[in-house]
């Protein structure tokens, strides 16, 4: 017995969400120009640097101490300054930039999922609406076949209920086959480890 592993609309956006692989290298390539503004903010900006020196006897000022620490704070020239403002306007153009292609890739994502998922819902309806009619043709053909035993029904009212049948059951692989085919699309595009089987109405 197969066990119904089931999904939901706004479960199966999140999981395509998280699992999109061009959605995750827009995001990436944000994240990128962020590290980089990040970097050319600490570019040529005041820096300050010590020095520890140790003397056995006396220093070069004759004292009689052994350690000394230099301190110095150095501030860059004015054309590294504007350099260093460049390219953080740089960054921070090209992380606009980024962000509205990520919403736009978002968006037209989820479009495409809610379009697949409704999709599969439509040829799930269609399958389970194939599947009523195939029951109800095989026991109307139950009926005929009775009635013909009984000499109530005519050879032509059993051929009629044999085509349906026939008829009832091409659909219902067509159907079928018609889900299957969209429900491993469904599966596919969010990765997962358990198959869905079933669309959450």
């Amino acid at each position: 017995e197969t066990v119904e592993n089931c999904i939901d609309l706004n479960t199966y956006i999140r999981l395509v969400l998280k699992r999109n692989p061009e959605l995750q290298s827009k995001l990436h390539l944000k994240d990128q120009y962020i590290a980089r503004k990040n970097e050319h903010k600490k570019m040529y900006g005041p820096e300050l640097s010590s020095s520890f020196r140790y003397f056995p006897n006396r220093d070069e000022y004759g004292l009689n101490r052994k350690y000394r620490t230099n301190f110095s704070l150095t501030q860059p020239i004015w054309f590294k300054r504007k350099r260093r403002r460049f390219l953080i306007s740089d960054a921070e153009a090209r992380i606009d930039q980024a962000q509205s292609q990520y919403v736009r890739t978002r968006n037209r994502v989820i479009r495409e999922a809610a379009y697949n998922y409704f999709e599969t819902a439509i040829a799930q309806k269609e399958m389970e609406y194939a599947n009523q009619l195939s029951r109800i043709a095989a026991k109307n053909l139950e009926l005929i076949q009775q009635r013909r035993k009984e000499r109530e029904a005519r050879h032509l009212e059993l051929l009629h209920a044999e085509e349906l049948v026939l008829r009832s059951e091409l659909n219902q692989k067509e159907a079928t086959e018609n889900f299957r085919f969209m429900m491993n699309l469904l599966n596919q595009s969010i990765n997962t480890s358990s198959m869905i089987n079933k669309i959450k109405l």
